[in-house]
């Protein structure tokens, strides 16, 4: 069998962005890795990735001042989570995390939520192409986990191929009346396909509907200083606007009650929507 291909790793010295994120700033998504010799790759993996440990990432968050970060179980560490549940325990006031999983016990569940773990991710994929991933968990291990899911507040986020957009937004509508749905890395949409394209025109649809929920109070972390806030249900995806602070203790978005969705990014970038309407633009 041959090796999976080696991915670069993180820039070596990154700059930091001209528009300072706000206090409390959140990145809301980041993977870490290793070291692998004590969190080994996944056997039959697509891809092999330098070591980027969890302490690489806190450096990095320090130099371009944020304060909290959102870490996504890598795919390159397949169903074993440890790498994030470590992240979690060590650095409670600083991290929050989203696992991938394919068969664990609600009891388990309740455990990873207890010392930070906010979402579980899912993966939606094109027979017409993936992005280098061996493996992920679908829909129907979704259905599953969707009880527990719902009685703890997570997140359901999703790795979605833009092609499939269409066909699955009704099904990602009605979750999103029950939980929280994060769209991660924008579809992966290439660039060249343009904003009219309508695959990116259903996602900003999704983004503008902010599918409401009944409200309810949840105080997550709140002895680390996580604020305890009104939840709402909205799409949002990496770079339209944060998890938000009710399910993922962070503070750097919401919804309202009309169909307007409030985001304060603190990437290098930001784009804001009103009813899939592109509102204002910030960058650096």
């Amino acid at each position: 069998m041959s090796e999976p291909p080696l991915i670069a790793g993180p820039v070596a010295v990154p700059r930091r962005p001209a528009v300072a994120p706000p206090r409390g700033a959140w990145d809301t998504h980041a993977h870490i890795f290793g070291p692998s010799r004590q969190f080994p790759f996944a056997a039959g993996r697509g891809y092999t990735p330098p070591d980027a440990p969890v302490e690489k990432y806190l450096a990095l968050l320090d130099h371009l001042g944020f304060a909290h970060g959102v870490i996504v179980q890598g795919n390159a560490h397949g169903y074993d989570n440890r790498v994030v549940l470590d992240a979690l325990e060590r650095y409670p006031r600083r991290f929050r995390g989203v696992a991938i999983t394919d068969a664990i016990a609600p009891a388990t569940l309740r455990d990873w939520h207890r010392v930070g773990l906010r979402g579980l991710r899912f993966h939606l994929f094109s027979t017409a192409g993936r992005p280098g991933y061996v493996r992920g968990v679908g829909l129907d291990v979704f259905e599953a986990f969707r009880p527990a899911m719902r009685e703890l507040g997570m997140v359901m986020q999703v790795w979605c191929d833009w092609r499939l957009l269409p066909d699955v937004a009704a099904t990602l509508r009605g979750i999103a009346a029950e939980l929280p749905v994060v769209i991660d890395h924008m579809l992966n949409i290439p660039a060249e396909r343009g904003v009219d394209d309508p695959c990116f025109q259903a996602l900003l649809r999704l983004v503008g509907e902010g599918t409401p929920t009944p409200s309810s109070r949840r105080r997550i972390g709140s002895r680390h200083g996580f604020p305890t806030t009104r939840t709402r249900a909205l799409f949002t995806t990496r770079c339209c606007a944060p998890i938000r602070s009710g399910c993922s203790g962070a503070p750097t978005g919401r919804t309202r009650r009309s169909t307007r969705t409030s985001c304060r990014m603190t990437a290098s970038w930001s784009i804001c929507f009103i009813n899939g309407r592109r509102t204002r633009e910030r960058g650096s």
